[in-house]
């Protein structure tokens, strides 16, 4: 399920141009391309700390769930992983409304510290499956980490639903260069 993307990154103050493919959104931490096209988020870290670190705090149960969430906004509560092609993940929390949320699928791909392919299948956009995939390349800056969630194109009544890629981006660099956790945040209203 998996496809490249042959389009160039685009850093986020270059966003509001049209460009070949529609308009884009501005958001903080990135930008989405047009409905027709995966939606993209690009995050540079700006201190070096090694790629292997961010990919654990990927899928390490304890650091994930001292990142993933906020008070006012969602927060996982549980995460299990099999870290492994083939694999299943899962993830549980709580939204701002205090409703239960769930999301799951399965490793397609992992290739550390660099690589972090995943099905995801989430209990607020029903049986929909898409396709989530980190890439982690290290500069002279810090670790460039690119997110990209392929397949809302088929599914364009569910893109809105993910539009908190940026944020769980911040929370992640929170935690791997300050040690912020869910609990350290100052509650939020939810988007």
């Amino acid at each position: 399920m998996s496809r490249q993307n042959t389009s160039k990154s685009v850093p986020a103050r270059d966003s509001q141009r049209k460009r070949k493919g529609g308009p884009k959104r501005r958001h903080s931490h990135g930008y989405i391309q047009s409905k027709s096209r995966p939606r993209r988020h690009r995050r540079r870290n700006s201190h070096c700390r090694p790629s292997r670190a961010r990919v654990q705090a990927l899928v390490d149960p304890r650091q994930v769930l001292q990142w993933w969430g906020q008070q006012g906004v969602y927060r996982a509560t549980e995460f299990q992983t099999d870290l492994r092609p083939g694999g299943k993940w899962r993830t549980a929390g709580v939204n701002a409304e205090g409703r239960n949320f769930e999301a799951s699928g399965e490793y397609l791909e992992i290739d550390p510290p660099r690589l972090l392919v995943y099905s995801w299948v989430a209990s607020w956009t029903g049986e929909a499956k898409t396709t989530v995939r980190w890439e982690l390349h290290p500069d002279k800056k810090g670790t460039l980490v690119r997110l990209r969630h392929y397949g809302l194109a088929a599914h364009p009544e569910l893109a809105k639903s993910y539009s908190g890629w940026p944020r769980m981006l911040g929370w992640l660099q929170a935690l791997l260069e300050r040690g912020e956790t869910c609990d350290d945040r100052k509650p939020a209203q939810a988007n």
